[in-house]
């Protein structure tokens, strides 16, 4: 439902929540759905997450990027004529180390269609995420009400990247623009992809 509400696709593996395994049957569906895809940018979670299904996706994302171009792994699917970037979506985790804001961007401009997505996985804000962080009494009843408490709720998160990352932003959009920023997100781009030329960013990240 939230990919809907941005134009995007969606595939969803044969993978049970809480039970991804980094295990090479994992791997080559990972890797199989990249080469049909043949994406320009994957981005992923870094390995070091409080979620063992974060930290194998992760996994199973590099090591299945390390294999798209590698012709005796899952020989019947093509071969992409591009290697895709790899970054990793931004976390709060610190070791061993705090995530490199290599891509900045401002999301002023788009942050309701983000927050709608957001807000369209039901099982996660109104559900899991409430009881788990213990606020789930506060997701009122009343639809108006309960639909306005999860958009300021999903919020916040992009409110404190822009907060966490302002030196970035200023960098990137100039003194007075990156100070006004409300929303952000950042990215790290991965080691194992070659360095970027900002040529390259430009034309990838054209937003």
């Amino acid at each position: 439902a939230g990919a809907a509400l941005v134009g995007a696709g969606d595939v969803i593996l044969p993978n049970s929540d809480g039970g991804l395994v980094p295990l090479l049957e994992a791997r080559h569906q990972v890797l199989g759905e990249i080469r049909r895809f043949s994406p320009d940018v994957i981005a992923t979670h870094r390995v070091n997450d409080y979620h063992p299904d974060h930290r194998y996706a992760g996994t199973l994302v590099q090591d299945a990027w390390f294999a798209i171009r590698v012709p005796n792994v899952l020989p019947r699917i093509p071969i992409p004529t591009k290697t895709p970037v790899l970054v990793y979506m931004s976390d709060r985790f610190s070791r061993p180390a705090e995530l490199r804001p290599d891509l900045i961007f401002d999301l002023d401009a788009v942050i309701d269609r983000k927050l709608e997505a957001m807000i369209a996985h039901t099982s996660q804000v109104e559900e899991w995420l409430p009881w788990m962080g213990g606020y789930e009494a506060s997701v009122v009843e009343d639809g108006v009400q309960r639909r306005r408490f999860l958009l300021e709720h999903a919020e916040l998160g992009s409110r404190a990247e822009a907060d966490r990352f302002r030196t970035a932003l200023v960098e990137k959009y100039g003194a007075a623009r990156g100070a006004a920023v409300e929303y952000a997100e950042a990215f790290e781009i991965s080691e194992l992809t070659a360095g970027l030329r900002p040529e390259a960013i430009r034309q990838l990240f054209p937003f």
